[in-house]
């Protein structure tokens, strides 16, 4: 698979972020998770610290409910993370908040 997504670099368009971490990871260099992160996620991120409720969240950055919880659903994804507590500490080890 390594050589395949190598083989195509440049012609993957918005995904090329995504690929270049699937090799990055291939390689046993750490995933570069910051910019897999869209910018919402990283400020999402960044409230699930203060310990706020999602509808105290989603009211102040003028989002429903369900899509704050949606990119949590992304950023627990992303970050390989079970809880909000995970996502935080794994975010913090990281450098991301």
């Amino acid at each position: 698979m390594a050589r395949i997504l190598s083989d195509g670099l440049d012609r993957f368009g918005p995904h090329e972020d995504v690929v270049r971490q699937v090799l990055a990871r291939e390689g046993g260099a750490p995933l570069l998770i910051s910019e897999a992160l869209t910018t919402r996620e990283r400020q999402i991120l960044a409230e699930l610290r203060t310990l706020r409720t999602v509808d105290e969240i989603a009211h102040d950055l003028l989002l429903s409910v369900n899509t704050v919880k949606t990119h949590m659903r992304g950023i627990y994804r992303k970050l390989d993370a079970k809880s909000r507590r995970q996502a935080i500490n794994t975010a913090e080890q990281l450098g991301l908040i």
